[in-house]
């Protein structure tokens, strides 16, 4: 975990008492906004805190929605065992509800969330990250974190994966950006795979290889395939 967040997450669950004046005015402000939520919005606040770097409705909609609905579970369980990279993520996951979609807008809507279109014509969602860091706590409290972090590894275990076959595309170049909007959540989904499931971990790493090495990164791509294989065999 950065230390950043490690600071701020221990002021947050040691208690409003020892915390600085305007560190308790924040978590005030931001306790305040939550518990004006409906259940449903309280829950998907929780759960968009597992992305780092923010996401797009799609992702979105798979790493969150996958947690109860039987239907994104068999997404998942499908995605986590089709290992040829020149298909698709299976049929995709079932269509983005309506009514996620009306969550993700109230959010935004309420300044829970804010988001920002990339020159691709994406949408991308985001929290602040004192909102992020505030959201975290609650999904720890949920007790939905861990399977939040394995639907989150699997969707971009995918989407590295499937990197291998569309980098050799004629439309590689827009791969390559959209793995570097992505960067944030792959480094999440290894950090959350090293105790669980670095084999999981090691497929992120090994499916960016390419990427990597076209981006000289290849000191970074070694030190999590070495930091995952220790995983691996404890």
């Amino acid at each position: 975990m950065l230390p950043h967040l490690n600071r701020s997450l221990n002021l947050l669950t040691s208690g409003t008492r020892d915390m600085p004046e305007r560190h308790r005015k924040l978590y005030a402000t931001i306790d305040w906004s939550y518990h004006l939520l409906d259940e449903e919005e309280k829950q998907l606040l929780s759960r968009l805190s597992v992305f780092s770097g923010g996401s797009n409705m799609d992702a979105a909609w798979a790493v969150t929605a996958a947690v109860e609905n039987p239907d994104m579970g068999e997404w998942a369980r499908q995605a986590m065992y089709l290992r040829n990279p020149a298909v698709p993520s299976p049929a995709s996951y079932p269509e983005i509800d309506f009514a996620f979609v009306q969550q993700m807008e109230s959010l935004v809507n309420k300044n829970l969330l804010y988001t920002q279109e990339n020159e691709h014509g994406e949408t991308r969602f985001f929290l602040f990250e004192t909102i992020r860091e505030y959201a975290t706590i609650k999904l720890k409290e949920h007790g939905k974190d861990l399977q939040l972090q394995k639907n989150h590894l699997i969707y971009f275990m995918r989407l590295a994966e499937e990197s291998c076959f569309l980098l050799h595309t004629d439309d590689a170049y827009k791969y390559f950006h959209k793995l570097d909007r992505e960067m944030g959540n792959m480094r999440a989904a290894m950090a959350n795979a090293m105790e669980q499931f670095p084999a999981l971990g090691l497929r992120v790493a090994v499916g960016l290889g390419e990427y990597w090495d076209a981006r000289s990164m290849s000191t970074e791509l070694k030190w999590w395939i070495e930091n995952l294989l220790a995983g691996s065999c404890h």
